[in-house]
């Protein structure tokens, strides 16, 4: 019986896009915006894994997106959402959102909701597996021990555990303590990226 071979391949930070705006400092793993890099357009479904930071107060305004759910979990700091469907709200750290986008081409925005703190999240952008899907957001806050040594599910496909999306792809965290270690198995080709 033979044992399937699986390719594992660790990018450094400083080997990973780095983008500064000034009021911004953000790591993007895959082609985005003027990065582009044929080797690194991104894994399955998986289009965008940004890894940003904001300073106090700054503000990515409305902007559109069309045909994506755009999934946030909030790392550090204040996460203040809007969009132009009127919904609003504040995530602190360990919170998510996934936002679906319909072909209409909706907008949202992206704040630090503290006048003096920096905020981090990570932000992935994944290809939805059927065509026509309406806009929604969805928000859930989870605490830190609801991630603390084991694997928490903050989004998959509908009737999962998390957030609901409309692709065969999940979302795990987790808070390592120096007592932790985790495994985590994948099925027959299953890929995966990892930030820390």
């Amino acid at each position: 019986m033979s044992i399937p071979t699986r390719t594992v391949t660790i990018r450094e930070a400083e080997t990973i896009w780095h983008e500064q705006g000034g009021w911004f400092d953000a790591r993007w793993h895959f082609s985005f915006d003027r990065y582009r890099d044929p080797e690194q357009m991104g894994i399955g479904a998986l289009r965008v894994f940004n890894d940003d930071r904001i300073i106090a107060g700054a503000e990515w305004p409305l902007h559109p997106h069309q045909d994506i759910e755009s999934l946030t979990y909030v790392v550090e700091g204040h996460f203040e959402h809007a969009d132009s469907l009127g919904n609003n709200g504040r995530l602190e750290p360990g919170a998510a959102q996934a936002m679906t986008f319909s072909h209409g081409g909706d907008l949202h925005s992206e704040k630090n909701g503290s006048p003096d703190q920096s905020m981090r999240f990570i932000q992935f952008w994944i290809l939805p597996s059927v065509g026509g899907l309406q806009t929604r957001v969805q928000q859930r806050q989870y605490t830190l021990g609801d991630r603390t040594d084991h694997w928490l599910q903050i989004m998959g496909p509908a009737g999962e555990d998390g957030l609901d999306l409309a692709q065969d792809a999940r979302a795990l965290v987790t808070h390592l303590t120096d007592r932790g270690e985790l495994e985590h198995t994948f099925g027959p080709g299953r890929a995966a990226a990892i930030s820390t």
